[in-house]
């Protein structure tokens, strides 16, 4: 989780060096000393720190990190005492009596604190303090406890506090013991029951936290998930969990719920979806990531990445239907498909001939000049199309003539002379005019 430090139990030498820069704050009068004794560090450098934090001066933090890992580093258990006693007593009471500001400033620093401490105190120095204060009468202190716990790497021990901390009378501090078990490798037999209680819990805060760790923490429980997936006040914190909780299931257990959530919040919904396939077991469910990628065919980002969610799947032709821009109102994601089916020549090659038909008559003029490109790219990729081509753009509307006389243009007259006399004899004048001024 942090850094490990090596520890040599030299308690001979009660020096201190203080390497960072500390040419901007008070520190930078004892930098002319770089090995100070421990009395000389007590009655000097000590006081800057109580007073620094006491005021909150950010800026001297880092200085303050730094010294405080070297406290452990140079004093061992003399430097345990001093943190505890001198340091910390003053991050304590500061907390209790500070503004909201100071108390956010100084909860944080305390977190960071104790994160810098070497591996061989972190642990026991860490869990000392959240036993202390986890059942304070002060809201303050037992929120700090919360911040406190992804940092012990022993997680077992301390499960007891989160599990009280999850019931606190304060439910930002119910959310946040919640969410602390995210950052913790926790076996405890209890873990289900708390989540499902806390699933239960009247504030949405609770609720949110447990929707967005479930998936890393507790992905059996998918009952619970999919309350939360169909709640519009926890579904778009339940998203990210989404992959795991498929991948120790199954899409078939949470498709419904997915539906309904996609009604709520189709940009998460996407992602999910997206993330799912690279890492679900898909070969028994395909059809079922298929019928819901339809779902969101209409959405425009993720229209633009359905080759991309395709990767995975064995037979590409089923995502024909998909691709087929007959039922999509937006221009702009009608666009987004045309330029799709680009990527999907490789694969599909002829197959989206009809396709490609379907954008050269688009009621959008932009989509249907677009559609040249996929033409040429089904023409490169086989030339056996080019009957096909001039057979589906002959008939029908004059806007695929068009188009045809665009593809003509852009890829030379040469096997298409018999064409491009008839076009040049169209009914349209438009028609007649582009084949006159671009190829004759």
């Amino acid at each position: 989780m942090f850094g490990v430090e090596e520890y040599h139990p030299r308690f001979t030498n009660m020096n201190i060096t203080l390497d960072c820069d500390f040419s901007s704050n008070p520190f930078s009068l004892i930098k002319k000393d770089e090995d100070i004794q421990l009395e000389i560090f007590e009655a000097n450098i000590l006081p800057m720190i109580k007073s620094a934090i006491r005021d909150d001066k950010k800026s001297m933090f880092a200085s303050i990190l730094d010294a405080s890992h070297q406290i452990f580093e140079k004093f061992y258990d003399l430097g345990e005492h001093l943190m505890r006693t001198e340091i910390f007593s003053v991050i304590i009471s500061t907390i209790q009596t500070g503004s909201q500001r100071k108390v956010l400033d100084i909860t944080q620093l305390a977190e960071e604190i104790c994160a810098s401490i070497p591996s061989d105190y972190r642990d026991d120095f860490t869990t000392e303090i959240i036993e202390k204060y986890y059942s304070s009468q002060d809201p303050k202190l037992r929120y700090l406890t919360t911040r406190l716990i992804p940092i012990v790497c022993d997680s077992q021990n301390i499960f007891p506090y989160i599990s009280a901390l999850a019931n606190d009378d304060h439910p930002n501090i119910r959310a946040a013991a919640i969410l602390s078990i995210s950052f913790i490798n926790c076996q405890d037999s209890s873990l289900d029951k708390l989540l499902v209680d806390a699933s239960e819990d009247t504030e949405i805060c609770v609720q949110q936290s447990v929707a967005s760790i479930i998936g890393s923490v507790a992905p059996h429980l998918v009952n619970v998930y999919k309350k939360f997936l169909v709640n519009q006040n926890t579904v778009r914190d339940a998203f990210p969990s989404f992959p795991n909780v498929v991948k120790a299931n199954n899409f078939g257990q949470l498709y419904d719920a997915f539906v309904e959530a996609m009604k709520i919040d189709k940009n998460d919904a996407a992602l999910a979806l997206l993330e799912t396939v690279k890492t679900a077991d898909i070969d028994s469910e395909e059809y079922l990531y298929i019928k819901a990628a339809s779902e969101l065919m209409t959405f425009s980002p993720f229209a633009w990445r359905i080759h991309s969610f395709s990767e995975r799947f064995q037979n590409k032709t089923d995502f024909l239907e998909l691709l087929d821009p007959s039922r999509i109102s937006d221009w702009r994601t009608r666009f987004a498909i045309l330029k799709q089916c680009e990527e999907f020549v490789p694969e599909l090659g002829s197959s989206l001939c009809r396709i490609a038909e379907i954008f050269s008559e688009d009621s959008t003029g932009y989509i249907r000049g677009e559609s040249v490109n996929l033409w040429i790219a089904l023409l490169k990729q086989s030339k056996n199309i080019k009957a096909t081509m001039v057979e589906r753009l002959t008939r029908g509307s004059w806007q695929k003539r068009m188009v045809l006389s665009k593809i003509i243009v852009s890829i030379g007259k040469s096997g298409f002379e018999d064409v491009v006399e008839l076009l040049k004899n169209d009914d349209i004048e438009i028609i007649r005019r582009f084949i006159q001024d671009n190829i004759i």
